[in-house]
């Protein structure tokens, strides 16, 4: 099912004081850890140039489903940037991104271990000549170490890093996360590093290399999991949609759908048995404290289900809501977008696409004051600003219709 949205006209108000203006990132990145890290730096005002290689650019615009040609997988991920398409392999090529790589602030690159040495673009190199480069690095397993060498992708990191094994509903059936959430956390937390390093060379004056692995980031995700095994040497196992804590504290299904609950606290257990209108349950030794209620779980929830299933996630989402208890339904993708909160908060920004038109994005997450739209610029086609970055870089109009005429260059016609 589609929905509509009458989110606001693109005429809004867009904020122009942003955290990042002035800086510029040159974006090497591709798939989706890095092209994640450099549109939030984006989101936040950076002048974005993603460098796509020809003849098809990121590998994810030949990614499905497409939407009259475009990938909707590479749309969702490089909102406000620029895309220049370049020949990587001509000599032409590798100086371009070199003198791109010496006028930006930021370089975030995301290929195997080596390649951009190889490229002529490894740090190194870059920071004898531009000393406030900063330089983010984002790898499968670390710039050391002997798996450093080897190819990753999320759903690998997902199951070396220990997360599929405390995911699903039995430990002989690992389960991996329904979003990639090892590429989308190695992202976020590039991000974070690069901040960082632009908030330091404001001090020092110097740039720096950072970097963030997919393992890494995955392994950090496992937090109190990890420090369980450290501490008391207990290995986790899946809880399915129980928490591996908290008792009750998952999904129930009501009479139109499954909701989420969770009680927290002895006091919320107290709260909860009020709403339900059952004083047996609170008077029962078996469920005094959260301790016992984990002890007896499974015979727990099996008197709460009868209770659960008379009234709607709706009604139970608003009284158990009203008690200060976490609930809320548990939503399809479809039904997530028609919640009036969802709306409210206009989640999602309609934005003008150089092909498609009126494409709807969801927007950054990141809020600020003064930023009512997040999305400036729409996800670019291959080369929509070939001409524009490379005149800004100091070539001149016939420079720039030489490389485009002998192929080390592709300006999208449009």
């Amino acid at each position: 099912m589609s929905a509509n949205f009458t989110i606001g006209a693109l005429e809004r108000s867009i904020v122009t004081n942003l955290p990042f203006n002035g800086i510029k990132i040159l974006d090497l990145t591709r798939w989706l850890a890095g092209p994640i890290a450099t549109s939030l730096l984006g989101d936040l005002g950076a002048e974005v140039i993603k460098v796509e290689s020809l003849p098809t650019g990121d590998q994810t615009r030949q990614t499905a489903p497409f939407i009259d040609g475009e990938s909707a997988y590479y749309m969702s991920i490089n909102r406000n940037k620029k895309s220049v398409a370049l020949n990587f392999r001509t000599p032409q090529g590798k100086e371009i991104l070199k003198r791109l790589a010496l006028s930006c602030d930021v370089l975030a690159e995301n290929f195997k271990v080596g390649v951009t040495e190889q490229m002529g673009l490894g740090y190194e190199t870059l920071k004898a000549e531009n000393p406030r480069l900063v330089y983010g690095a984002i790898t499968a397993y670390g710039l050391d170490g002997p798996y450093r060498d080897r190819a990753g992708l999320d759903q690998v990191a997902q199951g070396m890093g220990g997360l599929a094994s405390v995911t699903g509903f039995d430990s002989s059936n690992p389960v991996r996360v329904g979003v990639p959430i090892s590429d989308l956390t190695t992202g976020m937390l590039a991000a974070v590093a690069i901040s960082s390093a632009l908030y330091e060379r404001q001090v020092t004056g110097k740039g720096r290399r950072v970097e963030v692995s997919l393992l890494d980031s995955t392994i950090g995700l496992l937090t109190f999991q990890a420090q369980k095994f450290l501490s008391l040497g207990d290995v986790p196992t899946p809880q399915g949609n129980n928490h591996p804590l908290l008792t009750p504290c998952g999904v129930f299904e009501t009479s139109n759908g499954p909701m989420n609950l969770c009680v927290s606290s002895d006091s919320h257990w107290k709260i909860f048995c009020d709403i339900l209108d059952s004083p047996e349950l609170l008077s029962d030794p078996r469920f005094t404290n959260n301790t016992t209620r984990r002890q007896h779980q499974d015979e727990l929830l099996e008197l709460l289900r009868p209770h659960l299933a008379v009234r709607t996630r709706e009604e139970w989402t608003e009284a158990l809501s009203d008690g200060g208890i976490p609930a809320g339904p548990l939503y399809s993708v479809g039904e997530l977008f028609s919640d009036p909160h969802v709306q409210a908060r206009n989640v999602v920004e309609t934005t003008n696409h150089a092909t498609l038109g009126d494409l709807p994005l969801v927007r950054s997450p990141i809020r600020m004051e003064g930023m009512e739209r997040s999305v400036r610029l729409a996800p670019p086609v291959l080369g929509q600003h070939t001409k524009e970055v490379l005149e800004d870089l100091g070539f001149t109009t016939d420079e720039v219709r030489t490389l485009l005429d002998e192929g080390v260059a592709l300006q999208a016609t449009l």
